[in-house]
């Protein structure tokens, strides 16, 4: 059940930051046409959202570089941080 429940939230918090990686205009075919910019700002939301502080350096470029390689897609990156032991430390119900 708590997985089920983590995918959900995952998906739903993915559209959410999603909107500001997706240009309107039907958005981009290949992850390396994605300026890089907004790479970073749907990672930097990701903290924001999810972990209530501000990427530090290193984990911004790890995120970065994983969704640019294709090593990882949005959801798995929200999951990921779902599943952090600093957002299971919020003790969140």
């Amino acid at each position: 059940m708590k997985r089920l429940l983590i995918n959900a939230l995952s998906i739903v918090l993915t559209i959410i930051l999603f909107v500001g990686l997706v240009p309107l205009n039907g958005g981009y075919a290949n992850a390396e046409d994605v300026p890089a910019d907004s790479v970073e700002a749907f990672v930097e939301r990701g903290y924001n959202l999810m972990l209530g502080r501000a990427s530090d350096p290193s984990g911004l470029d790890f995120w970065c570089n994983r969704l640019y390689s294709g090593d990882i897609d949005a959801a798995d990156m929200i999951t990921s941080f779902f599943e952090s032991p600093e957002f299971n430390g919020m003790n969140l119900s």
